[in-house]
């Protein structure tokens, strides 16, 4: 409905789905991936998709940009193979984190405190104000982590630990 492809996309499929758009030319590429889990933080901030994206400029340097690709390219491998240790220096981001996180109050102490819990990497959801924690083990207390901090810096938080889908959706046919 937006003309964003990736959610549905990614809801149907399942698995790692990535998508991209040329004009009205979708394309897709479903990867699956080993069983994993992810510690999920949805703090009581108001940010609008509109807000999130008024926040990132309207050109980004070209050493960004391919900082950005390379990484991106790594972070595939690193949840293909479930390279927690890749996963944790690919993540990095120069295009949309930095200006998105400071609009969300709270971040930076929920990132540190889901490191500091044992997470890999932690990025924004989307647009955010969720963040993801990619962690081999102890997801109950990274998020659990995550929520104290944004408790000390006044936001109100949930928390999820949900396992990553790999089969995406599936119908059944009642009789």
């Amino acid at each position: 409905m937006e003309g964003h492809p990736d959610n549905a996309a990614a809801a149907l499929l399942g698995g790692l789905t990535l998508v991209s758009t040329a004009g009205n030319d979708v394309r897709c590429a479903r990867i699956s991936l080993p069983a994993m889990q992810v510690a999920l933080a949805l703090p009581a901030v108001e940010l609008a998709t509109a807000q999130a994206r008024a926040a990132l400029p309207g050109m980004v340097p070209l050493a960004d940009a391919a900082f950005n690709i390379g990484h991106t390219a790594l972070v595939v491998r690193a949840l293909q193979t479930a390279d927690y240790a890749l996963l944790g220096w690919a993540m990095q981001d120069r295009l949309h984190q930095p200006q998105r996180r400071v609009l969300i109050r709270g971040y930076d102490a929920a990132e540190q405190a889901a490191l500091d819990a044992g997470a890999a990497a932690v990025v924004l959801s989307g647009a955010g104000p969720s963040l993801a924690a990619f962690a081999v083990h102890n997801h109950a207390q990274i998020a659990a982590a995550m929520q104290a901090a944004f408790a000390t810096a006044g936001v109100a938080c949930r928390t999820f630990v949900l396992p990553v889908e790999d089969s995406g959706v599936t119908v059944t046919l009642l009789p």
